[in-house]
């Protein structure tokens, strides 16, 4: 006849009851209906002479318990989660319109146009720009200023033969190296106008044109009409960048 199973093992059946609460719930149900129905056949046929522990079965019964608790209580988190998704969302709405800066490397090319910043933790010696479309092929490359801070870069949206490039996806790659040919760590962040929402995985996304940036990725929110960045970047800098399209550009 099959013995019931010792506390250790509800304590292990714990996790995979509560990973999904509603068929964790109808699974503690069968186990503790299953659990229930050996427990009363053993103590219809033990032996009266060797009468079984009640310990172990009164500590499945309070792991049973616990499981069960345990349950409710992701319930109750889970319908938290809903709510705050549901709240997370309807504000995202809020940015419809709006131009952001987020952290990405992924930059939307909109109406022609397209606009990133890269900064430096050190000066350089020189700093590589390079451009590729969603397919990984490149489509521009020049030279970037070479001292330390953020800098910002204007792209008109043409490769190196002056041909304009559909809207869309588009990589950015930043490479910056010192005197001694070392590598010097850049980051880059993007900015576009957001003309949707979506959800990914669960996690809500703004979209700008073809790309989608998480919330928790937004730098700043500006007006349509106005455009800042949250790093030093100068007028100086962008305006340099219009040379450096026509002159030190190559596909």
């Amino acid at each position: 006849m099959p013995s019931v199973t010792g506390a250790q093992e509800s304590v292990a059946l714990g996790n995979a009851y509560t990973q999904s609460t509603s068929s964790g719930r109808n699974k503690l149900a069968n186990d503790m209906n299953t659990f229930l129905t050996m427990l009363t056949t053993q103590l219809k046929n033990q032996d009266p002479l060797s009468p079984m522990d009640s310990n172990e079965f009164t500590n499945q019964l309070v792991q049973f318990a616990q499981v069960e608790q345990q349950i409710a209580q992701n319930e109750k988190l889970d319908s938290l989660v809903t709510v705050g998704k549901g709240s997370q969302a309807s504000m995202a709405v809020q940015y419809i319109g709006m131009n952001i800066e987020a952290e990405s490397s992924k930059m939307p090319l909109q109406d022609g146009a397209g606009r990133f910043a890269y900064g430096l933790k050190a000066d350089a010696k020189s700093v590589g720009i390079m451009i590729t479309d969603s397919a990984g092929k490149t489509v521009y490359t020049t030279s970037g200023l070479t001292t330390a801070g953020v800098h910002d870069f204007k792209w008109d949206g043409k490769d190196a033969d002056g041909n304009q490039l559909d809207d869309g996806i588009y990589n950015i790659s930043v490479t910056a190296l010192d005197k001694d040919g070392a590598s010097i760590d850049t980051w880059t962040t993007v900015f576009g106008t957001v003309d949707g929402v979506t959800t990914q995985n669960g996690e809500t996304m703004l979209v700008m044109g073809k790309v989608g940036v998480a919330l928790s990725d937004v730098l700043s929110v500006t007006p349509k009409k106005e455009v800042a960045s949250t790093g030093t970047a100068t007028g100086t800098d962008a305006s340099s960048t219009d040379s450096d399209s026509s002159d030190s550009s190559s596909g």
